[in-house]
Formats: C-alpha cells, structure tokens, sequence
C-alpha cells in the first residue's frame, strides 16, 4: 500500500467564559460568611493585598437632619404602600422567587463555585462534531465486507491505497502486480470487484472506463450509448455533436 502525505482541515468549536464572569459565578452563590471566608483566604495567601477600611464622612447638622426626617418618612411611606398596594407586593415575591429558581437551575447545570466542593464532568463540544470518512476509508470499509479471504482482502486494500482522491488509480495493472508479485488476472479480477463498490466506477483508469462501469451497473450492455463511450468519448471534449449523432442513430 502507498503511502502518501495528505494535508486535512478540522474544524473545532469551543466555549471559553471571561475570566471576569468565571469569577462572577463562583462569588454569586456564596453567603456573607462565606464570601467573608473567600477573602480572609485571598488576603493570607496573597501578601499584596490588603484591606481597606474606609471611613464615611460626618454629615453636617442640616444633612444629619434632613437625613433623619428622610429616615423617618421611608417607613410611613413604605408603609402606606404596603397598606395601600399589595399587588406589588405580590409582584414582588413571585420576580424574587423566579429570579431564585432560574439562578438555582443557572448554578444546577454545571456552574458550580469551586468553593462548595462538588466537581461535574464536562462534555467538550468537539465530541458532538462529526467527520466524514475519506474515500480510501469508504473503500476499505466495502472492501471488508466484501472479501473474506485475508489475501484478497489485503490485495484489495493495497489497490485502494494506490487511487487518488478523484477516484482513479495511479498506476497502471501491471506496475500493481508486479509489486505484489501476483499475476495480473488475480489483480484485475480484484480490480474489477472494487469498480463495483460506492461510488460505481472507482479504481479505473480513465473517464471511459468509469463510465463503462456505470452502464454496467445500470445493465446497459449494448446500443450508441455505450459505443460513444467505449470509442468515441473524445468527440464530447471536442463538442462534434454532429459526429456523435451518427453513432447515436
């Protein structure tokens, strides 16, 4: 069997999240105690950072009244709302339960925080993606099933590696004997058996020869159809026409 180099494009996909949203999905399902747990763990195995405390300002009198007579009217207000309106309070409950329910089934589906100590398997997308077999594997494949004596099937498979990616073999029935040391009726007879295979016609020598093969596979066995093929192919590449029909009639 000949063996060739052969260049093949794959095509792969791939889901990659932003570091900052992978971070974002590992904070967002922690607790105050343990996100407070996170950082006191980031600060003793980091040395660069440090936390700051900032101090909020004094408020002057005016801002600390105005802020305290603001403090006092948010209840009233809040109160007389919920006095006054409790569709929105209902309204209220059902989005902080859905929101609830669809940020569980979020975290359910594989995005878990390293923190809560449970690992899911991942499935890669490359697994889902599929490649067509080449036309020598497709060949190999029929030629298994079609030949149980290991020989044969081994002849077989050396012609099959001897045809190019257009379905035609590279060297002649001769050349193929000869470096199998087998006799050419065992070759071509072997030959003869992979022009049958999918798709009609491979393993040939030329275009007429694939097209014969053809009408064999259709049964045609006789009529103008096969002789312009057999003899007179050239006139198509020439497009005498008129010459052809005399063949046809």
């Amino acid at each position: 069997m000949s063996i060739r180099p052969r260049l093949d494009q794959r095509q792969t996909q791939r889901l990659i999240l932003a570091p900052a949203l992978q971070q974002a999905i590992k904070l967002l399902p922690l607790t105050n105690l343990e996100l407070v747990e996170v950082i006191d763990a980031e600060l003793e195995q980091n040395p660069f950072l440090e936390l700051a405390e900032e101090e909020p300002d004094q408020p002057s009198g005016e801002e600390q009244s105005s802020s305290a007579e603001g403090a006092e009217a948010a209840p009233a207000e809040a109160d007389a709302h919920s006095d006054s309106d409790p569709e929105l309070l209902d309204r209220d409950d059902e989005f902080r339960d859905g929101a609830e329910l669809a940020f569980q089934e979020y975290i359910d589906g594989g995005l878990l925080p390293r923190f809560s100590g449970e690992k899911k398997e991942t499935v890669a997308l490359e697994s889902f993606l599929t490649k067509a077999p080449s036309l020598q594997e497709h060949l190999e494949w029929q030629a298994g099933l079609t030949f149980s004596d290991p020989e044969e099937l081994e002849l077989a498979n050396f012609i099959i590696g001897d045809i190019d990616d257009d379905g035609y073999l590279t060297s002649s029935v001769e050349e193929l004997a000869a470096l199998c040391r087998t006799p050419v009726e065992k070759v071509q007879s072997i030959r003869e058996k992979i022009k049958a295979f999918d798709p009609v016609g491979v393993g040939s020598l030329n275009l007429s020869e694939a097209l014969l093969a053809q009408l064999d596979q259709l049964g045609i066995k006789d009529g103008p159809a096969r002789e312009i093929v057999a003899n007179h192919l050239a006139l198509f590449e020439k497009s005498d026409y008129a010459q052809i029909s005399r063949f046809s009639t």
